[in-house]
């Protein structure tokens, strides 16, 4: 979890190993606000350093 929008609020990254995947959860305090869907990323080796 990071503030990956600038808000001040905690954003989630989540990623699908399997399909490549990546999608961030963006929240407004603890709630959720908007799903913004990123490019696929077909390497298996990729790791989240958030």
């Amino acid at each position: 979890m990071a503030d990956l929008d600038g808000n001040g609020s905690n954003d989630i990254l989540w990623r699908n190993s399997s399909t490549g995947a990546n999608v961030i959860w963006q929240l407004n305090s603890t709630t959720y606000s908007t799903a913004t869907a990123l490019p696929e990323l077909a390497s298996a080796n990729w790791v989240n350093y958030l």
